[in-house]
């Protein structure tokens, strides 16, 4: 076999067994709640409970805005994020720690003033990809492979329960999430390259989006 023959080979397999980039992308069905351009809003009488989930395993980045004329107080010890039927206090983040002793501030409270709002500490929804038998992890079609879900068989139920006071009212209010659908697809065909900027001006080199980008999504970028 000549040199070169023999050097291509190697270089075909070697290409052949390079692991293959994918994109799984979740989509959620948000109970009660509306997207608004870049966020997802949850709303009852005295706040607003505002989030945009999309990012790498998914973020629960969530702002609070008060609506009234009066102060509304968040009470840490009794708002969390639950997970799977797993919840997690927001109250351990916010001790702020004085010396490497163990005396600390004390922060169960958040006062948000009236017409105005505050940013909560932030839970990551997913450590890791959801590897799921009924459909591939490694898909040829451009579309990819679709699944979906009712909330009694989703794999990824989640919801944030804050809990305020107002005048002399104490609040729950609930913001309930579900994965309604899971989409693992080529990373070629997650986005897109565009050629102007935010102000829609022209430029000479394209930069990628993720074409499905909402506030009520998000993805795991993968290797298989």
């Amino acid at each position: 076999m000549k040199p070169t023959n023999f050097l291509f080979l190697t270089f075909a397999f070697l290409l052949s067994c390079a692991p293959t980039k994918f994109f799984q992308l979740c989509t959620t069905k948000a109970e009660g709640g509306t997207v608004i351009k870049d966020e997802l809003v949850f709303e009852d009488a005295n706040c607003k409970a505002l989030y945009n989930l999309w990012g790498d395993g998914g973020s629960m980045e969530l702002y609070v805005f008060n609506k009234t004329d009066e102060d509304l107080i968040i009470d840490l010890k009794k708002t969390f994020f639950v997970f799977n039927n797993l919840s997690q206090a927001y109250y351990p983040d916010l001790l702020l720690f004085k010396d490497p002793s163990a005396s600390y501030i004390d922060r169960s409270e958040i006062t948000i003033p009236p017409n105005s709002m505050i940013k909560m500490p932030e839970f990551k929804i997913l450590a890791n990809r959801l590897v799921l038998c009924e459909i591939s992890n490694h898909p040829k079609e451009k579309e990819g492979q679709v699944l979906k879900f009712e909330l009694l068989t989703s794999p990824i139920v989640f919801y944030n329960l804050i809990s305020y006071n107002i005048g002399n009212e104490t609040i729950r209010f609930e913001n309930h999430f579900y994965v309604n659908e899971i989409n693992n697809m080529p990373y070629s065909s997650s986005s897109k390259y565009v050629y102007t900027d935010e102000c829609g001006r022209k430029l000479d080199v394209g930069r990628r989006v993720y074409k499905a980008y909402s506030p009520d999504k998000f993805y795991f970028e993968y290797t298989y």
